[in-house]
């Protein structure tokens, strides 16, 4: 089925590719050949994005949930509940630290993967639905780009 998503790995060695058929298959792009190959709920993983260490895949989706699968045994390791609906987006700090995800209705939620994980903060980032979001290369800004034609800028240091 269609492909909806595909990240690389911080290592630039495995390729995560998320389809409509509600899978994840991760690749070897070394050895082309597949690794693992997750099954998800239906609407689960429209985005993906793999943690630092490059031994968890992250979705996000319609019903609102955000799941960490561990690669090699196909288990939920990480399940986090935002109170919106529809992950437009979806990024991991390169230190492993903060897991963004972006939503339909303009907002973005940081995690703080090496505390609690629960959201540490919700930014009323946009008024249209985020396109994409990412770190900067030191991990103390997330960058978004919204239906509202801004680029906006958060400094996680000040929050």
């Amino acid at each position: 089925m269609g492909v909806i998503d595909l990240k690389f790995n911080k290592q630039g060695n495995r390729l995560a590719v998320s389809s409509m058929d509600s899978t994840i298959k991760i690749w070897d792009v070394e050895e082309n050949n597949m690794v693992s190959e997750i099954q998800c709920k239906p609407m689960e993983n429209w985005k993906i994005a793999f943690d630092a260490d490059g031994k968890e895949i992250v979705t996000g989706g319609e019903l609102g949930k955000v799941q960490g699968y561990d690669i090699e045994t196909r288990e939920i390791m990480t399940s986090l509940k935002s109170a919106d609906i529809f992950a437009t987006c979806i990024a991991y700090s390169s230190n492993g630290q903060f897991l963004a995800v972006g939503n339909n209705i303009g907002h973005i939620y940081v995690y703080e993967m090496k505390k609690e994980n629960r959201p540490f903060k919700k930014i009323e980032a946009h008024h249209k639905q985020i396109r994409s979001i990412d770190f900067t290369a030191d991990n103390n800004k997330i960058v978004s780009v919204a239906d509202d034609y801004c680029i906006n800028v958060f400094d996680l240091i000040k929050f």
